[in-house]
């Protein structure tokens, strides 16, 4: 197979053919197992033994950093402030439980909407953490969407270094700037009522005079007929999913003119950038909050509904305000659930890991480090990827797969198909 080399400006993307045909709206957040596979009960308890076991001087990983997720609740809740002295306490238990104090790299804040510039919570949260981590040099990330001035400040004073700004037009990147972050990554959406190859184009061309760090780029347009109906009733409609790979393809040369790459699964990021550097070197993981240059023990869930990884052990929290408030009053953690953790769902993790930070996988490094039969576990999955192989968008051979620099657009299509299927 070739070697996958970094995107240039010249590489080909997806005909709209190809996306009209292949794309399809799948899970953004590919380092996790799917939603229905946690089904196995994870008491409070158990996790609690795991974190010890971790915590323990010669635990194993001691070593390797951890990463917190952290959703905190929006200002507008019923509630939140039982929600934020829930979050408080899990935050104060796990450092418990983790006994000797674990290095942390990265705290991912998911502030959701209906923040205020008021509002101390991410520095309550940020302060409670420093003091019960080695937290100091974290890498500090909020993702938010609808946001203000005042809010902006508000985060930059409480530590935070990196703003994640989603689902929104990116007017708001002069307020990042603004709030003096060192970097600002943006999502453009193109299903953005009003949105067409003019406004796309402005946007992007604005995003890179600005100086955004990264630029996810999303490009599901309107999928359903009735979306496509709204749509064309708009002032300036969006692009129906007919058109959305050219859309697509205007927004990557118009970004790789701009000078980014694409890094993976729609990220795009100039040279300098780590996650850029990591996977130049070879080094980019995937992680549950997102690319990391660098691989982690796992990450820390904290408050409702948020998903973990400590080992190879998934969790996730329990869901709603009031459900992980009441579990974190009676034992101070609020896991619930974790995902099968079987040879075949490892096999199918490693691969999607794989095919997202290096654009292929290696059967042979799959059946070393899982000990299965790669071929045989991945069967099912190399079925469904028939037709995107037929199109030219991925190779595969007895060696491996590898997606072309047009399929590494569509990866996560690719990864969807390793999925489990049913409950």
């Amino acid at each position: 197979m070739h070697t996958l080399l970094l995107q240039a400006p010249s590489d080909p993307v997806p005909t709209p053919a190809q996306f009209a045909r292949f794309d399809r709206i799948v899970p953004r957040n590919l380092a996790l197992p799917p939603a229905q596979t946690f089904t196995h009960a994870l008491s409070p308890q158990a996790f609690g033994e795991m974190l010890a076991a971790r915590g323990a001087p010669s635990g194993p990983a001691h070593a390797l950093a951890l990463h917190i997720l952290v959703r905190l609740p929006c200002t507008h809740c019923a509630g939140s402030g039982r929600s934020m002295a829930a979050v408080l306490r899990e935050i104060a238990v796990l450092a418990e439980r983790l006994e000797t104090p674990q290095h942390i790299a990265r705290v991912t804040f998911q502030a959701g909407d209906g923040m205020t510039g008021g509002d101390r919570r991410l520095a309550d949260a940020m302060e409670a953490i420093r003091r019960t981590f080695r937290a100091a040099d974290a890498q500090v990330c909020v993702e938010a969407s609808r946001i203000d001035m005042p809010t902006v400040r508000a985060w930059r004073a409480a530590g935070s270094v990196r703003l994640l700004l989603t689902g929104a037009r990116p007017d708001p990147i002069s307020v990042g700037r603004a709030g003096e972050f060192l970097a600002v990554s943006v999502s453009l959406d193109c299903a953005r009522p009003g949105l067409d190859a003019e406004g796309l184009g402005s946007d992007v061309r604005e995003l890179a005079r600005a100086g955004a760090a990264r630029i996810d780029l999303g490009t599901r347009a309107c999928i359903v007929p009735a979306g496509e109906a709204a749509c064309r009733d708009a002032s300036r409609p969006v692009s129906p999913r007919a058109r959305r790979g050219a859309l697509h393809a205007m927004a990557v040369d118009a970004l790789a003119c701009a000078g980014y790459h694409h890094v993976a699964a729609g990220l795009f990021a100039p040279d300098d950038d780590p996650l850029m550097n990591a996977r130049r070197r070879g080094r980019l993981h995937l992680e549950v909050d997102g690319l990391a240059p660098a691989a982690a023990a796992g990450t820390l869930a904290i408050g409702p509904g948020t998903f973990g990884r400590l080992g190879t052990t998934f969790h996730r929290n329990r869901c709603g305000i009031d459900a992980h408030a009441e579990a974190v009053a009676r034992s101070g953690l609020s896991v619930a659930t974790r995902a099968a953790s079987s040879p075949e769902a490892r096999a199918a993790r490693a691969a999607v890991a794989s095919l997202v930070c290096h654009g292929r996988l290696d059967f042979e490094a799959i059946a070393l480090s899982q000990l299965v039969e790669a071929r045989e576990v991945l069967a099912r999955a190399l079925r469904e990827l028939e037709p995107l192989v037929a199109a030219g968008l991925l190779d595969v051979d007895d060696e491996g797969v590898e997606l072309t620099p047009q399929g590494r657009h569509l990866v996560d299509v690719v990864a969807a198909a390793f999925e489990p299927r049913g409950g």
